[in-house]
């Protein structure tokens, strides 16, 4: 059977409420940090899928070299679903242009420091993009390249700013598992790290 609205409603406030505590455990051991990270985002991309809101996590700014490199590779996956975008109609479209949306306050949030990633204009496509389904297969791509670029700087994020990096790891990559998922990317217990 499956499981009822009050369970899954249960469910995704359980979640919530643990990804809305990450920054608690800023004080573990540092080899540890890039995992409660991973963790944490999971439980962030669960809750906004059962609910269809994101928790409410912690939003105070951080900055640093690990924040730069993020806001960077967001801004180049923003880029590249313009692409995507742009070779895709109905659904399609719609659903790029969503990502697109996601992506952009996503940056927003992570300059929101003061951090300036370096800026690049255009970035090279990994294959020729000139379908309906190579525009789908380039969102694929971009968000798993996102998911993993992501990971790579976890432990360095999750170690700033007292509390508030791990916050900001948990809401960063937890959103941007959700639109992973949202193109077909299956949901890992712990992304970034896989």
């Amino acid at each position: 059977p499956s499981p009822t609205a009050s369970a899954l409603e249960t469910l995704a406030a359980a979640e919530a409420a643990s990804a809305a505590r990450a920054a608690e455990f800023a004080s573990a051991d540092p080899d540890l940090l890039a995992t409660l990270a991973a963790l944490h985002a999971q439980r962030h991309a669960a809750a906004t899928l059962l609910s269809n809101r994101a928790p409410t996590v912690p939003t105070d700014p951080v900055a640093g070299a690990a924040v730069e490199a993020l806001a960077a590779a967001t801004a180049a996956a923003s880029y590249l679903f313009d692409v995507v975008s742009a070779r895709s109609g109905g659904a399609q479209r719609a659903r790029s242009d969503a990502t697109r949306e996601v992506l952009r306050r996503l940056r927003a949030d992570q300059v929101a420091g003061g951090s300036v990633p370096e800026g690049t204009i255009g970035h090279p496509l990994p294959f020729p993009v000139t379908t309906t389904a190579d525009a789908a297969r380039l969102a694929r791509e971009v968000v798993l390249t996102l998911r993993a670029g992501y990971g790579e700087h976890l432990g360095a994020l999750a170690a700033s700013e007292s509390g508030a990096g791990l916050a900001a790891a948990t809401r960063w990559l937890g959103t941007v598992e959700v639109q992973a998922h949202r193109w077909g990317v299956a949901l890992v217990p712990f992304p970034g790290l896989e």
